[in-house]
């Protein structure tokens, strides 16, 4: 099961993802954007995510918001 996360309240947004309940990914959009406090939606962290995994996003189970 793959399970992604993703924080995107306030100044800091980030994403996470799980493979059979184990964090495999997370980064913080900042990271990527190279913007401080990047506050956008994480799409960036996701697609590196996935990439990285060798996974798309017809791989993923369940998106999980914070708020």
């Amino acid at each position: 099961m793959i399970i992604i996360g993703i924080h995107n309240t306030g100044y800091f947004s980030s994403c996470a993802i799980f493979k059979d309940n184990e964090l495999v990914f997370a980064c913080p959009e900042e990271r990527i954007s190279r913007i401080k406090f990047d506050n956008q939606f994480p799409f960036q962290s996701i697609d590196i995510g996935l990439k990285q995994l060798d996974l798309s996003y017809d791989d993923v189970d369940e998106f999980v918001l914070s708020w």
